[in-house]
């Protein structure tokens, strides 16, 4: 498993599918299917900038997950954001016999993410979300790269700023150099 680990509008997903067709594996985003499959206040909550509980996400990640765990790999974008749900994919992947490959921290220079979210149009891309996101993501997403390399994961901290292009090549390189190839 791969996993794709930044503030909202890093570039995460475009980048994750990116490599899911590159190497032929499963692309999971856990953005895509919460604003695809949440209403209500869960919905809102989103909407807000606020993340979603642990339990909430579970719910949503955990099916998914076991569908395609039995795969080569599998690139999952947004999740986990917090120590908890570190912990608890952590203890998933074990269950199921599989591994955490690498994860890609994706870092880019806040103002760009700011003009990036602006421009997406999306309805919780308002300033006021955009600044929560950012905050959510120093206090509770950011301590989850710490964890991982303290518990021996493989992270490359990748520089997202620049083209699309250029964070292409810049990910391509760095995965390939830890030995995983095409399935």
């Amino acid at each position: 498993m791969i996993l794709f680990i930044g503030v909202v509008g890093a570039g995460k997903s475009v980048q994750g599918r990116h490599l899911s067709d590159l190497l032929n594996f499963p692309w999971v985003s856990t953005g895509e299917i919460l604003r695809q499959h949440i209403s209500g206040e869960l919905r809102e909550k989103m909407v807000r900038g606020d993340l979603l509980s642990d339990e909430d996400l579970y719910h949503v990640v955990e099916p998914i997950l076991k569908e395609l765990i039995d795969q080569s790999e599998i690139i999952l974008d947004g999740f986990p954001r917090t120590i908890a749900q570190a912990e608890w994919l952590e203890n998933f992947v074990e269950k199921n016999n599989s591994e955490i490959s690498c994860i890609v921290h994706l870092e880019v220079d806040e103002n760009i993410v700011m003009d990036r979210l602006l421009k997406r149009g999306r309805p919780d891309d308002t300033k006021e979300a955009i600044a929560n996101r950012f905050n959510e993501y120093r206090t509770k997403t950011l301590p989850i790269i710490k964890y991982f390399e303290q518990n021996g994961a493989k992270v490359v901290h990748i520089n997202g700023n620049g083209t699309e292009n250029e964070v292409r090549e810049r990910i391509t390189k760095a995965v390939t150099d830890l030995g995983i190839h095409k399935a």
